[in-house]
């Protein structure tokens, strides 16, 4: 009979990867879970468009409001250029978020510097941005 061997790095390392994978598809379904509930909750207090955005590699999910036109308005004039579109995507999705809070949002953005883009890219197309099945040619 032989001695069984020590794991090697590969294997440590691959039960660490399906460990890690595991978790965070349990908080993913934490956080769509908690969103879903805010949403219906909110949802039953407004007529306002709303809906769930979040981040594909992440946890982060958020309750938002399409932009209304003030808001709008507002990011158009703050975009003039690619490096200012980050702050104005981030100042789009503090202005239509309505849970959890902007220090959250920040403290996740934090660790994941693309997730305001991601929203605002979201928030845009919420708003009618790129829609051109509306034109009519």
């Amino acid at each position: 009979m032989s001695e069984p061997t020590a794991p090697t790095a590969l294997d440590r390392l691959k039960a660490e990867t399906a460990r890690r994978a595991a978790e965070r598809e349990a908080a993913l379904a934490a956080a769509d879970n908690e969103a879903a509930e805010q949403l219906l909750e909110r949802r039953a207090k407004t007529d306002v468009e709303l809906m769930i955005l979040g981040d594909a590699g992440g946890t982060f999910r958020g309750v938002f409001r399409a932009p209304a036109p003030e808001v709008w308005k507002r990011w158009k004039a703050e975009v003039r250029s690619d490096q200012q579109r980050g702050v104005a995507n981030q100042n789009l999705a503090v202005a239509c978020m309505q849970w959890p809070t902007a220090e959250v949002l920040a403290a996740y953005a934090a660790k994941r510097p693309a997730l305001y883009d991601a929203l605002g890219i979201a928030l845009q197309t919420a708003a009618g941005a790129g829609d051109e099945a509306l034109v009519q040619k």
